[in-house]
């Protein structure tokens, strides 16, 4: 299946993709990066979350964004309650910024 089937079975579907960079193929980064563009979604790299951990934080968020919440605060809470080390939640606060990615949130 091609990048365009792809993205376009995902828009008619209504799904909002969210991918996370774990490996290095600058192919692919760029496609999984479009496709997050273009369904709303957001593309992060593994290396910028501080682990594993933060991998199942990003799922929480990328759950709540995808539903129209606005995220922003509940990674600064996490982060200030010291869930969330301070690279992490940087990191998470860039790839959740509505405004920044050109959404309306």
């Amino acid at each position: 299946m091609t990048q365009a089937k792809i993205l376009a079975a995902l828009k008619e579907a209504g799904v909002t993709a969210y991918m996370v960079r774990c490996g290095y193929d600058a192919d692919a980064e760029r496609q999984y990066r479009e496709i997050a563009e273009a369904t709303g979604g957001a593309y992060m790299n593994f290396a910028d979350l501080g682990g594993g951990e933060a991998l199942f934080d990003v799922q929480e968020f990328a759950i709540r964004d995808a539903a129209g919440e606005d995220v922003r605060a509940l990674i600064e809470e996490r982060a200030s309650s010291g869930q969330l080390e301070g690279g992490s939640a940087r990191a998470l606060l860039q790839v959740f910024d509505k405004e920044a990615r050109g959404g309306s949130g």
